[in-house]
């Protein structure tokens, strides 16, 4: 519930040909870099969801300059890369946060990851909050040391920390002390219709094996490839299917030629490849993982999936009911397990159902936004709502952005 009810001014048109509402909240979402992955890819679905059903204003800052591909920011600060980021910290990126933040007066400001983390703290104020969005387990490095209390101590500046997923909070009160209300798991949701399940009808054809991931050696592409030589040399037959770029790329070439393996590279139609497949693999390790927003995807795609026992798989996946989950180090397992659902239609069908069912109903966006919208709304004091000015119409613009606006509360 929000803190106070948000209300519209009537939509009475000003001189000008503008409306004037009035907003609960502003909330200011910070990213280092615009990149087509996973936690960029999901704080513009977030923000752009919590604007059409919240009543507030959400917008999102890129700290450091590059291609406009995923976020499509409201605020791009334009930080140069270099040494100064590379060692750890770039006072520029901090000077000119702060000076935005300073402009645009946000109540909270969320950091999501922990690269976010370090420039946000510093634009925490008396009458505004700095959430930290964990998106993912820290390195080994992060986990002793230095580095460790480095984190520690930026963990305690945040005044709420939100896990995207079990796995998650329970390093981040083990290692870190975060705990209480101060700590809350919210997935990352994804929008159900953009991965409508289909019925795969019996066929005389091989069954689809897909992967989907950034070609890098956490991700464990290589393993891919492993598992379906393994298949082959079995007799088990497969139409095995990569999608994703990434430095791996390249080596990769010639192991997925003699194995089968059609490489598609980097694709914007993920879901018509999860909606063809029969089997997703997820052969990933640890480092870095947290929620595998590619698992949800592909279980509102109705597509059993076979992973590997890395943090957020367990919150997605029940094992034996909607897909299976093996050891990381098992990669025999991991093909026995793919071979048991590939040859299996009626199996993997009735995993598939349940999968969507459970992905539905734990992890729509429209779900988690709601609790986002909740936890933020819980943790900023009540204050006076903030007029925004708008367009009567909106001016066409690139997808995944929305026009800027002036914001202001009575008395500013």
């Amino acid at each position: 519930m929000l803190p106070h009810p948000v209300t519209i001014s009537g939509n009475e048109p000003a001189p000008s040909g503008r409306v004037v509402e009035e907003i609960a909240l502003h909330v200011l979402h910070v990213v280092p870099t615009d990149l087509a992955r996973g936690a960029q890819v999901y704080a513009r679905a977030l923000v752009d969801s919590a604007n059409r059903v919240a009543g507030d204003e959400h917008e999102i800052a890129v700290l450091f300059a590059g291609q406009r591909v995923a976020v499509f920011a409201e605020h791009e600060l334009g930080v140069t890369s270099g040494r100064l980021h590379t060692a750890g910290l770039d006072p520029r990126a901090v000077w000119r946060l702060w000076r935005l933040v300073r402009r645009t007066r946000p109540d909270v400001v969320v950091a999501h990851g922990a690269e976010s983390l370090k420039y946000a703290v510093f634009a925490r104020g008396r009458n505004r909050q700095v959430v930290c969005h964990s998106i993912g387990v820290v390195s080994p490095k992060a986990q002793q040391g230095a580095s460790h209390a480095l984190h520690r101590a930026l963990l305690r500046r945040a005044d709420l920390v939100i896990a995207v997923s079990n796995a998650v909070a329970q390093q981040l009160h083990d290692l870190f002390g975060v705990g209480g209300d101060r700590l809350q798991v919210i997935p990352n949701g994804r929008e159900p219709s953009a991965f409508a399940a289909t019925l795969h009808a019996p066929t005389d054809a091989a069954p689809g094996l897909l992967f989907v991931g950034h070609l890098t050696a956490t991700k464990r592409p290589e393993v891919f490839v492993e598992v379906v030589s393994m298949l082959r040399r079995r007799g088990c037959p497969v139409d095995a299917v990569m999608v994703g770029d990434g430095p791996l790329e390249d080596a990769l070439a010639r192991p997925a030629v003699a194995a089968g393996v059609a490489l598609m590279g980097r694709r914007s139609d993920v879901a018509s490849f999860l909606t063809a497949a029969d089997v997703f693999v997820f052969p990933s390790i640890a480092e870095g993982e947290g929620m595998p927003g590619v698992l949800i995807e592909a279980g509102l795609a109705g597509v059993p999936v076979v992973a590997t026992d890395v943090p957020g798989v367990r919150d997605v996946i029940v094992d034996g009911e909607t897909g299976r989950v093996v050891q990381v180090d098992d990669v025999a397992g991991l093909a026995d397990a793919v071979e048991e659902l590939l040859r299996a239609p009626v199996l993997r069908a009735a995993m598939g159902a349940s999968a969507r069912v459970r992905c539905e109903r734990l992890f729509s966006l429209d779900a988690c936004t709601a609790r986002w919208v909740e936890e933020l709304s819980r943790l900023a004091a009540p204050r006076e709502p903030r007029r925004r000015v708008r367009a009567l119409r909106s001016p066409v613009r690139r997808p995944g952005t929305r026009e800027s606006s002036s914001l202001s509360r009575p008395g500013e």
